[in-house]
């Protein structure tokens, strides 16, 4: 008679199931749904996207990984298909295997499965430094299929002892060998754990690291790698900004660009309205305080062709817009000198203001009388 050592009711659609662990066996509820991909060559090949769930000690457990039909030996392909099925098959890694128990409707399945861990992978783990492996363990090292090849293969490319959170994090996120390999024959030797788990994570496929390397940014480091991605800076954005005639910025620049949104639209549309070749730092502020093409556009249909960079920004930042120039422009205030508009808006000019003084001393009075008066009188 089996003693079971834990025992919790779980209701997932299937009616009341238990789940528990025995010595060496954990138990737990698997669903299942068919599908067919198209695969290289254009053949068609049935796929199965595996869920399996249980209760632990510590709460609700689960996964889900789709595979081949092919990866569950006695699972039939043609039939899971059909109106039902009763069905019993495995799923076999090296650290333990799962045996399924259950049917399948039109395609859809569910039942109960049990794990079994694979006692000699237990004990040359243990040889090979890795003691302690329990069930749970076990069957985690199992979903992930955390073999002993792989861990062969990775002391042959030099990681040697790795702890066993960092065999499961290469394989959560797919930094196998073959990336391992790929990153050595791009210049990147011997990257540490923390570093390849990060690439991954943050989508540095080899493609992108070549691509990129292609450029000119060839064995940067791996941290600068990972905020390229993490901010969107590809080879598609680099070949842009040359494209426009930007000369080649460094890897702070690029992220710097893509944080504040200097884009090669950006700057094609400014190189369009005579701002080319600018320096990055113009650009960038531009950006930051908002000295858009359409900004600028306007101002040059309003007469200011061709105001500087540091002006621009200026203008912006004290809220020189296009209105505020029209309405002075309304009052007979046309092509008044940036200065001056920058002026009349720190000091709270206004073109009511201004009619108010012209209604006062029956005149036009100069950029310079006004900030006077606005500061001295408030055109009493």
């Amino acid at each position: 008679m089996r003693s079971h050592t834990a025992a919790v009711v779980v209701l997932l659609g299937l009616g009341t199931s238990l789940a528990w662990t025995d010595e060496g066996m954990i138990r737990g509820v698997w669903t299942a749904k068919r599908s067919e991909w198209r695969v290289e060559g254009g053949e068609t090949a049935v796929f199965v996207n595996m869920r399996i769930e249980r209760l632990t000690p510590h709460g609700q457990w689960s996964m889900s990984e789709t595979l081949p039909v092919d990866a569950f030996p006695g699972l039939p392909g043609a039939d899971i298909g059909k109106p039902h099925a009763d069905v019993r098959f495995q799923w076999v890694r090296d650290p333990g295997s799962f045996t399924f128990e259950g049917s399948f409707e039109a395609g859809e399945g569910a039942g109960h499965f049990t794990f079994q861990r694979n006692a000699e992978y237990v004990s040359e783990m243990g040889k090979l430094g890795y003691s302690g492996i329990d069930d749970e363990k076990a069957m985690n090292l199992a979903v992930h299929d955390v073999s002993r090849a792989f861990i062969h293969e990775l002391e042959a490319l030099g990681y040697a002892k790795v702890p066993l959170e960092g065999l499961l994090a290469l394989r959560i996120h797919g930094a196998d060998p073959e990336y391992i390999r790929g990153l050595k024959a791009l210049g990147y030797d011997h990257v540490s754990v923390e570093d390849l788990v990060a690439l991954r994570i943050h989508g540095a496929t080899l493609d992108f690291v070549k691509g990129m390397g292609e450029l000119g940014f060839n064995h940067i480091p791996t941290e600068e790698l990972v905020t390229f991605r993490i901010h969107g800076v590809d080879a598609a954005f680099v070949k842009g900004l040359r494209a426009c005639g930007l000369p080649a910025t460094s890897p702070e620049e690029l992220v710097t660009f893509r944080i504040h949104g200097v884009s090669p639209e950006f700057v094609k549309d400014l190189k369009g309205l005579g701002y080319a070749n600018l320096p990055s730092s113009d650009l960038v502020n531009f950006r930051i305080h908002g000295v858009s093409p359409e900004f600028v556009r306007d101002l040059q249909g309003l007469g200011y062709a061709h105001p500087r960079p540091d002006e621009l920004v200026a203008m912006r930042i004290h809220g020189v817009s296009a209105d505020f120039v029209k309405e002075l422009k309304g009052i007979g205030y046309q092509g008044i000198p940036v200065d001056d508009l920058v002026s009349f808006r720190i000091h709270g000019v206004t073109a009511a203001f201004i009619q108010k003084l012209q209604q006062r001393d029956g005149k036009a009075p100069s950029p310079d009388h006004v900030v006077d008066a606005k500061i001295h009188d408030g055109a009493r």
